[in-house]
């Protein structure tokens, strides 16, 4: 008599699973594919959905592999002014705005400070430069590059915000497209002693150098009826943690994601 056992397969077993039917793409063969100009389409989906898409990407996508590594742990921490002076700028719907931030890839270890522009044909310039790892203080070369880049004077800025995700990269294998996947999204704020976590959730965000309707995850959303969500990780964070921002415009959004996270339909 066979034994019925019930084998529960972790969230991230599971998409490993899922990533392995991918062709590996390396980071030097992906500098093409850089698109630091870029138009952006973003999603968010719930895990069951990801694990839809998954199964049907391999055939029209590779995926960054880093070594062994074919997912990348990332940090990052986002600066604001005092008043969150960039927050309320995405908050009220102004284009030509900014977006301060360090990124570390914390299974290389490398660290870049980073600033992103939108403009008002609602492209993104994102510009960067590697600082040494830890080196989060905005001195030498670093106030430098943000008050050439930028608006900003660092005596005004200070970190607001500390994200953690997993990222999966995948690259068209006819397009110059790439498609980012974030997982296993954590955000806190060690100084006021709050964070959240949504396990349950993924953002996936599409890169190109201009909109295109043939693009082959663009349609299988379609097929899908999943609809793009524009939508700021920093924005959703801080709307998050800070019981005191203005959240009126991110509301629908929110409500989204307390709903996808929880697993409720």
């Amino acid at each position: 008599m066979k034994n019925n056992v019930n084998i529960c397969v972790s969230p991230e077993a599971k998409v490993d699973r899922y990533l392995d039917k991918f062709s590996p793409i390396t980071l030097e063969e992906m500098k093409s594919f850089e698109l630091l100009d870029r138009v952006e389409i973003k999603y968010l989906i719930e895990l069951d959905k990801l694990f839809e898409l998954l199964d049907e990407l391999p055939k029209f996508y590779k995926i960054l592999k880093i070594g062994k590594y074919r997912k990348t742990d990332y940090r990052t921490i986002y600066f604001d002014t005092p008043d969150f002076k960039m927050y309320k700028e995405h908050h009220n719907g102004r284009l030509n705005r900014y977006k301060i931030r360090v990124r570390k890839y914390m299974n290389s270890g490398l660290s870049f400070i980073e600033i992103k522009f939108k403009d008002n044909k609602e492209k993104t310039f994102k510009k960067r430069i590697q600082i040494p790892e830890n080196f989060y203080k905005l001195e030498g070369g670093i106030k430098k590059f943000i008050q050439e880049k930028s608006p900003f004077e660092t005596k005004d800025l200070s970190p607001v915000l500390f994200n953690n995700y997993t990222r999966i990269t995948l690259v068209s294998k006819k397009n110059v497209e790439r498609v980012t996947i974030d997982i296993n999204l954590e955000f806190f704020n060690k100084a006021i002693n709050k964070t959240i976590k949504l396990p349950n959730l993924a953002i996936i965000e599409i890169k190109q150098e201009k909109f295109s309707k043939n693009s082959d995850i663009v349609k299988l959303m379609r097929e899908k009826s999943i609809r793009s969500n524009g939508l700021s990780k920093y924005c959703i964070g801080a709307g998050l943690i800070y019981d005191g921002l203005k959240t009126n415009n991110f509301k629908e959004k929110l409500m989204i994601i307390n709903k996808l996270n929880s697993g409720s339909k």
